[in-house]
């Protein structure tokens, strides 16, 4: 008769595999991270045009709707755009200044400033604003009935 001898077979994983799984996760991360930051990047920039628009309009609104018994306008930066009561911004009353900063915005170019009048909300100025985060360019345009349009 024969004698089967069972061996217990070890179990776990070895410190090689388990380097290897930390190798795969990492790499993974890293990828996933570098997205994410390209994401956030261009997210902030988005959203900085949108609260440019959003800004224009408000002070256009307080312009029509004589908020104030003034004009308003707004004076814009790569940091921030300044909602500001009056004729321009060397001359306002700054307690009634309204600032938004601006993030992923490199440079700002065209029109930066704006006034609309009391009562109508036609603007000072017209023409187009360019937006730029370095690799991408987007424009927001000011017409004559002050409408601001992408």
């Amino acid at each position: 008769m024969k004698k089967f001898c069972f061996q217990r077979k070890k179990k776990g994983v070895s410190f090689v595999e388990v380097l290897t799984v930390i190798a795969i996760i990492g790499i993974l991360a890293s990828i996933g991270i570098s997205g994410l930051s390209s994401f956030k990047t261009r997210n902030d920039f988005l959203l900085s045009i949108e609260q440019i628009q959003n800004t224009l309009r408000l002070a256009r609104m307080k312009a029509m709707y004589g908020s104030n018994d003034d004009n308003w306008g707004v004076s814009i930066t790569a940091s921030q755009v300044l909602i500001f009561k009056g004729n321009n911004s060397a001359t306002r009353n700054v307690s009634y200044d309204q600032t938004v900063s601006l993030s992923g915005v490199e440079s700002i170019s065209g029109l930066t400033s704006v006034v609309f009048s009391k009562m109508s909300g036609l603007p000072s100025n017209t023409g187009t604003i360019f937006i730029s985060d370095g690799n991408e360019d987007k424009i927001i345009e000011i017409n004559e009935k002050g409408m601001v349009l992408k």
